[in-house]
């Protein structure tokens, strides 16, 4: 297998798992960050995402890091499907 580094239009980076065939498939965390006021892990209408907040996700063998955009979004490029911790 054969990995490959994208960077798309909006700068952020993408892994890209090559197979010998030529087949691709990017892994990614994604998420959004927001002020959860009743605790209950679903954003509602009047829960605010929150922007430049640092997300780390954690496995065995690597830490990576992102920052949320200015809609609470993050998205954390991984070489391959695992087990991730998000701290």
């Amino acid at each position: 297998q054969i990995y490959s580094i994208g960077v798309l239009s909006d700068g952020s980076i993408v892994f890209l798992k090559i197979d010998s065939l030529g087949n691709f498939s990017p892994y990614t965390i994604t998420g959004n960050i927001f002020l959860d006021r009743n605790n209950n892990c679903l954003k509602e209408v009047n829960e605010n995402s929150i922007p430049q907040i640092t997300v780390t996700a954690q496995n065995n063998n690597n830490t990576l890091f992102a920052s949320s955009d200015n809609n609470g979004n993050y998205t954390i490029p991984v070489a391959d499907t695992g087990i991730y911790f998000n701290c």
